[in-house]
């Protein structure tokens, strides 16, 4: 009861602030590990990380805070996180903007996940949302302007026969946008997410373990313009967006020693969006928007260098191509090769564990009392304790 009570007051008295963390896996290349970060599409994750509390801080601020408890039936969490967290599938489709339900400021996330001995279920809800109502100024005490968005998901997963991981997502947004005299600016309908993805750990032997995983995810929402700034979306005037995506790809898990873990990821990752404008009067415009990554590399490596320090660094590689295309059968096509480097390291303390991505600029500039420059040794740091670790 005392630890329940602790995790309560802490949850509460930091709300507004928290997602788990997924430093770790970022700074080994956010290739495919076992990490509390998971459970964000697989909640049954859960019930491998009862009994602790975490929290993020990203770019010197607090940006998330969550815990999980053990019950005498399953593991519960409550997380809580501020900032917008966008949809994995379609990273490149602007939040706010034809967001995909991409909003998620003031983020509330509970998860639950239940133990069937050969089966694992898991259940997480969310809601998140931000708005801005009204300019309360002595001259104009008649505005009526309110702007608002409001964000509701669902998660449900299952591991069967202990390896196979399922998880399903269902997300759907709406907003209010009116302006000075209350009249409509853009209306939303039909927002939603639908998403649905699948990995299994093949244990090939007892220090390499191979995950091929699959994804596919839908995505639709309108728009459609009001009286109240012609300027923004002419009165009638209709925005239909349409999303669908996959990536498919096999992760490896190597040890070389209980010291060294190396992972590496192969896939391809695609997601077309196609938007149509319908104006009150005349012909619908459409266009598309195609992104390829084929393939992509993922890769990192975690090595112990002390019993209470690890080092880790990671990369990603993805030879990407981009095409755009409208009904007047115009075409315009581009290819690049993105490239990411990460530093991390992770720090030991008891029931205490410190995951940090480091400031690459750190290294070259050295302490501040012997360079004179300033700067963050860290750009984020997540802190997570556990409640049983002796």
């Amino acid at each position: 009861m005392k630890k329940l009570l602790v995790l309560i007051l802490v949850v509460l008295m930091t709300a507004g602030m928290a997602s788990a963390s997924d430093v770790r896996v970022n700074t080994m290349g956010g290739a495919n590990i076992k990490d509390i970060s998971g459970m964000a599409t697989y909640p049954q994750v859960i019930l491998g990380y009862p009994n602790l509390m975490y929290t993020t801080i990203n770019g010197g601020a607090m940006w998330g805070v969550g815990g999980t408890y053990a019950l005498p039936v399953g593991v519960l969490g409550l997380q809580f996180n501020q900032g917008a967290v966008a949809n994995k599938y379609f990273p490149n489709v602007p939040v706010n903007g034809g967001g995909f339900t991409t909003v998620a400021d003031q983020k509330l996330g509970l998860t639950y996940g239940y133990d069937l001995g050969d089966i694992q279920l898991g259940l997480g809800l969310n809601l998140g949302g931000n708005s801005y109502v009204k300019n309360y100024v002595k001259n104009t005490p008649n505005d009526k302007t309110e702007t608002s968005v409001s964000n509701f998901g669902i998660n449900v997963g299952a591991t069967l026969i202990k390896n196979l991981d399922l998880g399903i997502n269902f997300a759907m947004e709406s907003f209010t946008n009116n302006d000075f005299d209350g009249k409509v600016i853009t209306e939303g309908s039909g927002n939603t997410t639908f998403g649905i993805d699948a990995r299994y750990w093949m244990e090939m032997s007892p220090k390499y373990v191979m995950i091929p995983y699959v994804g596919f995810a839908m995505a639709g929402e309108g728009r459609t313009g009001g009286p109240g700034v012609p300027a923004v979306m002419p009165d009638g005037d209709k925005v239909e967006d349409a999303g669908t995506a996959f990536m498919v790809g096999i992760g490896n898990n190597m040890h070389f020693s209980d010291a060294v873990m190396a992972v590496a990821d192969l896939g391809i990752e695609y997601n077309k969006v196609k938007t149509t404008y319908t104006p009150k009067t005349g012909s619908a415009v459409e266009t598309s928007v195609t992104n390829m990554g084929l393939p992509y590399f993922r890769i990192g490596l975690e090595g112990k260098v002390t019993n209470w320090m690890d080092l880790r660094m990671g990369a990603t590689k993805v030879w990407a191509s981009k095409t755009e295309e409208n009904n007047d059968a115009d075409t315009e096509d581009w290819g690049f090769v993105q490239n990411n480097f990460v530093l991390g390291a992770g720090f030991h303390f008891n029931a205490l564990d410190i995951d940090a991505e480091l400031d690459p600029g750190f290294l070259t500039r050295g302490i501040y009392f012997v360079s004179g420059s300033g700067g963050n040794i860290a750009t984020k740091v997540a802190l997570t304790y556990t409640f049983d670790k002796k």
